[in-house]
């Protein structure tokens, strides 16, 4: 990831209010402990594809009627972007549950099996149309720093050498669309 950390947490009351955020969290956001300790973890937390899901998933382990949840997702929001998968488990006080515990595995190994990567088909940018592949490696490349083509290439479960045919016919899309000779992937 971009601040080179796996894994996010933060904790929030029953309400889904932030009581807790780790320096990762923080990081990611790019944000401080002030301005979130008090905030809807929902401003800082969107996995578009499992929205009502993921809230049912809070009120079901505050009201114990589950005892924890796991989704994948994206967290996409104005401020960052990863592809995670979440862990929620009750914040627990003398047998009470008293708030939910949000962990976000953000690493590159859990992205080998991440379900949310699989769901895009294909999309349009400045007329250029990126397919799956495209749009999963423009994905990677945005969430982690230094990637050797040897890691991408487990990601894909392809030969290292299709990696350097992908990102090269992405390189291409991309220039094409914005007109540019000068534009470089990490």
């Amino acid at each position: 990831m971009r601040n080179n950390h796996n894994t996010i947490y933060c904790i929030t009351n029953l309400q889904g209010v932030i009581t807790f955020a780790s320096r990762s969290f923080l990081e990611l956001h790019n944000i401080n402990q002030e301005e979130t300790i008090g905030s809807r973890v929902s401003q800082y937390i969107t996995f578009p594809l499992g929205c009502t899901q993921a809230i049912q998933d809070i009120i079901d382990i505050g009201n114990g009627k589950i005892a924890s949840s796991h989704r994948e997702g994206i967290i996409l929001n104005q401020d960052s972007f990863a592809v995670g998968t979440l862990h929620k488990y009750p914040q627990m006080n003398d047998g009470k549950i008293i708030g939910i515990v949000h962990e976000t595995d953000c690493s590159l190994e859990q992205l080998i099996n991440n379900k949310c990567l699989e769901v895009i088909e294909k999309a349009s940018y400045k007329g250029e149309v990126l397919n799956k592949i495209d749009i999963k490696l423009l994905m990677i490349l945005t969430q982690f720093n230094n990637l050797k083509a040897d890691d991408i290439a487990s990601i894909f479960n392809v030969k290292t050498s299709s990696v350097y045919v992908y990102k090269n016919s992405l390189i291409s899309k991309i220039r094409s669309a914005n007109h540019s000779e000068d534009f470089l992937l990490p």
